[in-house]
């Protein structure tokens, strides 16, 4: 496991990234803390951070399988909104990674 899940950079410590490990089924799972502070004009959380959460949660999932030497980076997220996110005590987020 890349030391990135204990050590974290300051964008996951503002979105309270939080490594959960990984499910039966091999899925990641890290949970993130909202704050009020990333809220829009109608309370819910604007999706610019729910993007950075996804993005951080996918980062994670795929430094878990590289050696410490090696990193990745995002090169395109794409996301659709089903419904509004509240701000809620904690959020967590499965993600699944694929290599091309």
């Amino acid at each position: 496991m890349n030391d990135a899940s204990t050590h974290l950079p300051p964008g996951a410590q503002l979105l309270g990234r939080e490594w959960l490990g990984f499910d039966e089924s091999g899925c990641a799972l890290s949970r993130f803390q909202a704050q009020l502070a990333f809220t829009n004009r109608h309370g819910t959380i604007q999706g610019g951070f729910l993007a950075a959460m996804l993005d951080s949660a996918t980062g994670i999932c795929a430094l878990a399988t590289l050696s410490p030497d090696l990193t990745v980076v995002t090169t395109g997220l794409d996301t659709r909104f089903l419904k509004p996110a509240g701000v809620v005590s904690q959020f967590e987020i499965s993600a699944a990674c694929r290599f091309l």
